[in-house]
């Protein structure tokens, strides 16, 4: 079984996900999303920013330990 699943690649896996998950964005929710304030919108930009500079340099700060 490791034999197996060792050969199938994360980011294809990933890939396939993320477009179903995009594929369910619903006209509900699309509804949803407009009657959101322009704060929400900024409060998402900057969590998403956050979360992706944070991810950064715990990377760095790991590839800086193990070389």
């Amino acid at each position: 079984m490791v034999r197996v699943l060792s050969a199938v690649d994360l980011l294809t896996l990933a890939t396939a996900v993320l477009s179903c998950v995009g594929l369910c964005v619903t006209v509900r929710q699309l509804r949803i999303l407009r009657t959101l304030s322009w704060r929400a919108v900024v409060v998402t930009l900057l969590v998403f920013a956050g979360s992706f500079f944070t991810s950064a340099v715990l990377a760095q700060v790991v590839l800086g330990f193990t070389g």
